[in-house]
């Protein structure tokens, strides 16, 4: 196809010039028609020239992988993880049950935690809120209580679970599921007013700095000590600390604005602390005398094995029938 346009390029630029040369004489039209036909060789010969272009952003071959852009910490998201590209996963739940409704202070301990573009970290937090969000409301389809103790905490006394509740309201009115555990998770629990401990209990003591009564229970002495000077409280909330290193801790954040000591507001949410507390107490408790009663059998056994082994050294029983005794104290 090139040799063609250049052929007939050259044949109608040599049949233009000639004809223009012989037949100038015979005015314009003879003019315009020998420009026509060296202007159609030169757009021929000029076409005939011209190289291929090949688009910059072509495969050379249908063979050749296309490399894409990536970034260092690229972030993988699907329905039930987030995962980024180092390995690192994730947990949305986790993320939701620290910083609640605190989107920014996530966003911002994501980049941080995890080295990532705040931009990035931007655009993946609302997916961790969805998702964590969505495994805290599969926790409602588990849940059922059996006595409620206020608005944000509830047990199961059968199944020896607890639930704790958040409120996403300004207001304070609506309540949602946060979390739920097992009583055995249990290991500690602290009350915190603006970031100070005002008491603490766990497993194996008694909340330290007051003293519990009652039946739903109410703190007073050390905890109540505190609370003579009237001044401005902004937070108030309980930290429950679970077993297991990686665990994070829960928090019940029971006062949802800056209140005076005294007033109706911050009563209110003290009440609630108390009855917590001291239900967490209980907990603790129950757990504590559970823990005493599984020790108790292997100390029994320890000491009906000890008896049998005087028995032998006193030749009243043969090693065969100590044998035996100790297996089966020993449950083998």
């Amino acid at each position: 196809m090139k040799t063609v346009k250049i052929v007939l390029g050259a044949m109608l630029a040599i049949v233009g010039i000639v004809f223009l040369a012989t037949n100038i004489d015979k005015g314009v039209p003879v003019i315009i028609s020998s420009g026509t036909g060296l202007l159609i060789a030169f757009l021929l010969l000029r076409s005939a020239s011209k190289k291929k272009s090949t688009p910059a952003n072509n495969n050379v071959s249908n063979n050749c992988e296309t490399i894409q852009p990536r970034t260092t910490n690229e972030v993988i998201v699907d329905d039930e993880k987030v995962i980024l590209s180092n390995g690192t996963l994730v947990e949305p739940k986790e993320w939701v049950q620290r910083f609640g409704n605190d989107r920014l202070s996530l966003t911002k301990e994501l980049a941080k935690t995890y080295a990532i573009p705040l931009k990035e970290a931007t655009s993946i937090a609302p997916r961790i809120y969805e998702i964590g969000q969505k495994e805290i409301d599969n926790l409602k389809l588990e849940w059922s209580s059996s006595h409620k103790i206020n608005p944000f905490f509830e047990i199961n006394e059968v199944e020896k679970r607890f639930a704790i509740y958040e409120s996403y309201s300004y207001a304070g009115n609506d309540y949602r599921l946060k979390d739920v555990c097992d009583y055995d998770d249990l290991l500690s629990y602290e009350l915190l007013e603006d970031g100070n401990s005002v008491t603490s209990g766990g497993l194996g003591r008694a909340a330290a700095g007051a003293f519990l009564f009652g039946g739903t229970g109410a703190i007073i002495g050390g905890v109540t000590g505190k609370k003579k000077t009237e001044k401005e409280i902004s937070s108030l909330k309980i930290k429950i600390t679970l077993k297991g290193v990686s665990t994070a801790p829960l928090y019940i954040n029971l006062l949802a604005i800056r209140s005076n000591s005294m007033s109706a507001t911050y009563r209110a949410a003290y009440e609630q602390a108390q009855q917590i507390l001291s239900t967490l107490d209980q907990i603790a408790a129950t757990t504590d005398e559970q823990n005493n009663q599984q020790v108790q059998p292997q100390a029994s056994a320890a000491d009906e094995i000890l008896k049998y082994k005087n028995l032998l050294d006193m030749g009243a029983i043969t090693q065969e029938e100590f044998d035996a005794k100790k297996k089966e104290l020993l449950g083998l």
